[in-house]
Parts: C-alpha cells; structure tokens; sequence
C-alpha cells in the first residue's frame, strides 16, 4: 500500500502544467461553456443593481468552471461554514506533492467578487479571514478590475502584510487574465503570481540590510526607497516612534550628500 502511495505521489510530481490544468481548449464543450460563460460575465457589466446578486454567481460559475479544470484538486463551491460563505475551495489531493503545494499548502479559498469597483480592503480582510477559518495558507481573488493601492497601503498593503504577518499567500485575477485561459495556464499563473508576492514582499525589505556601495545617484534613490522602508516598519508596528526617529537620523548621515 505504501509502495502504491509512493509510485503515485512520484507519477504526479513529474506532471507539467498542462496536465495538472487542463487547458480549456481541450474539451470543446468546456470551450463553450468557457466562451458562453465570459460573454455573459462581460455582458453583465451594464445589469441593474437589482440583479447583482445574479452578477456575483454568474463570476462564480465562470471560476468554478475554471478550477474544475485541475486533475490533482477537489473543488467544493458555494458552501457555509461557521455563517461563512466561501466561494470555493481547492483541495489538492495528498498524493500530489510539488514544491508549490508545498510552499502554499494543500487548501486554497477563492473568493470572487463582480462589481465595478477595485477590491478593497474590507473585502481582502474577509478573505484573510476565511483563509484562517478553513486553515488555508493560500487565496485567490477574482474580481472585475484590481486590488486598491499599492506598495503598502489599502488592499495592496494589506495582502503584503498579512503574507508577512501571518503567512497566508493571496493572489489576485482579474476577469481580463480570465479571459486569456485559452492561451495561458491557470496553474502556471498562480505559481507565477504566488512568486510576484513573495520577490516583492523580499525586495521591498532587502534595502534595509543592504550595506553595499552606492554612486551619487543611487544614494539618492536609495536613500528615498529606505526611508519608505522605515515608515512601514513604524505602520506594521515592528518599531516605535523612537526608534522610527533614530534610523532616520542614521540614514541621513550615511547617505546625505
């Protein structure tokens, strides 16, 4: 039994993108529902208020579609748990192990959202939320357009610091990134997305450990990208007002020209 288990978990290991996620184009009548499905979401842009609620489960049934495309994931949506509604949920089977699952666990919540607006910062801490209720490392959102904000603020912000707070990854698409899934991998954009978060979220610290030389020029840059460091040191918590104080002065010295 244990032999079967092993040969199985090594089969899929060895699995490509393709064959983890079928692409849509492989079964025409997935291609048509596809196609349909995208119409319609595209069409219900200029709905009434009133049908809203027919707007969100209309995106829901699209990214259902889309998930149901995994080989190697159980995808259970449109359930509540502890008066949480949840979307959907993926749950990637024991036998595949790939360093991905790895990284992001073996549960995944998708939380979709068909409105006009960006998603906000409401929105990412209810999908946070649901993350942690489900024991889940890793989200997904889909929505109409992007997150708000950038760099550390709003829904931008918030997703970087509950990633480097909590350890919970969330990745976002948008209705147009659906659209091109006749072209592209589902899986092999998640994997990319995931790994956008993670070089970002690492990028945008590393220049506080940086003690390399700088020419004139990037003194200057740098000297600007250190201090927005610091700044959301002190917005995370991770420093006092003190302390916030006290490296500026240190930067000042060592960098002012």
């Amino acid at each position: 039994m244990n032999n079967d288990y092993t040969l199985a978990a090594t089969l899929l290991a060895q699995l490509d993108d393709s064959q983890i996620w079928n692409p849509i184009t492989i079964n025409p009548s997935v291609e048509k529902k596809f196609d349909d499905l995208v119409k319609e979401v595209q069409d219900s842009k200029n709905w009434p208020q009133e049908r809203n609620h027919e707007k969100g489960k209309l995106l829901e049934k699209l990214v259902g579609l889309i998930l149901n495309q995994f080989q190697v994931a159980t995808i259970d949506s449109d359930f509540t748990i502890q008066d949480n509604q949840i979307d959907h949920e993926i749950i990637f089977h024991d036998q595949y192990n790939a360093n991905f699952i790895k990284q992001v666990g073996s549960v995944a919540v998708c939380e979709c959202k068909n409105e006009k607006s960006k998603v906000d910062v409401s929105y990412m801490a209810k999908l946070i939320e649901l993350c942690e209720c489900r024991n889940a490392r890793f989200g997904i959102f889909v929505s109409l357009k992007g997150l708000t904000g950038k760099g550390w603020i709003h829904a931008e912000g918030k997703r970087k610091k509950n990633f480097l707070r909590k350890g919970i990854g969330i990745i976002h698409f948008t209705f147009d990134e659906l659209k091109t899934l006749k072209q592209n991998n589902f899986y092999t954009l998640m994997k990319h997305k995931f790994k956008l978060l993670v070089d970002e979220v690492d990028e945008e610290f590393d220049d506080i450990y940086d003690a390399g030389q700088h020419t004139k020029e990037e003194k200057l840059s740098f000297d600007n990208r250190i201090k927005h460091n610091i700044k959301e040191l002190l917005r995370l918590e991770l420093i006092t007002n003190d302390d916030y104080t006290n490296i500026c002065k240190k930067v000042d010295s060592i960098y002012k020209t």
